[in-house]
């Protein structure tokens, strides 16, 4: 990074942080619309990382008209590690906002940002944080993700409840609402992914140790 995007981007959050009151924050949908306008990958980035950021620093961020910049700003401010720590199978459904299980929770909230509601539920010897998303489906058929069970912008178009359960810092289970959790699902998350390979040659081993056994049970039989 050079000195002058250093000086550029520390004086742009300076300004944002002495500005007059009278100075509005941007709107939610201007906001959308200038993210909207980014490059592809600055868009992923961006759309994942803002939910730890302040207004003044995405507004900050988004009045920066170069990559190099961009990238500049996300790494000072920290926020650029939080994207570097997405881990490689969990990119692509960060990437889509698709949930799934083995989530971490920065890449839960990467993925459908802050929950609506935490609260905390005892399952077989086991504690289990249960975060509470509302959601809408606009006008393009997609699903928009909500803080408001009512929202006026989904108007009267279908809304829902999902639930995301976790436990050992992993989810662990997604339901829709009124959907029970299965009390087994902690017990599957803690399975470890079975290698088949060294079974087949422990197998292996076994048979020609049997078939070494065999054999000198043999010569032995002969030498009588």
């Amino acid at each position: 990074m050079t000195l002058r995007t250093t000086m550029f981007i520390t004086t742009l959050l300076a300004l944002m942080v002495f500005a007059l009151p009278a100075a509005a924050e941007l709107s939610a949908k201007k906001i959308d619309k200038l993210i909207g306008k980014l490059p592809a990958e600055d868009q992923q980035q961006i759309v994942a990382v803002r939910i730890f950021m302040q207004p003044d620093e995405l507004e900050a961020y988004l009045a920066l008209e170069d990559r190099d910049a961009r990238i500049s700003f996300l790494d000072e401010t920290g926020y650029l590690r939080k994207w570097k720590n997405i881990r490689e199978e969990m990119m692509p459904h960060v990437v889509s906002r698709n949930v799934v299980n083995g989530m971490t929770k920065d890449e839960l909230w990467m993925t459908w940002g802050k929950p609506v509601q935490v609260r905390q539920s005892f399952y077989q010897k086991a504690y289990v944080d249960i975060y509470t998303y509302f959601f809408y489906e606009d006008r393009k058929g997609r699903s928009i993700p909500t803080s408001d069970r009512d929202d006026p912008n989904s108007y009267n178009r279908p809304q829902w409840e999902m639930n995301v359960y976790f436990h050992n810092d992993h989810v662990v289970s997604i339901l829709e609402e009124g959907a029970l959790f299965n009390p087994q699902d902690l017990n599957d998350t803690a399975k470890p992914v079975i290698n088949l390979e060294p079974e087949e040659d422990e197998e292996e081993e076994k048979e020609d140790g049997e078939e070494g056994e065999e054999k000198a049970e043999g010569d032995e039989e002969k030498a009588e």
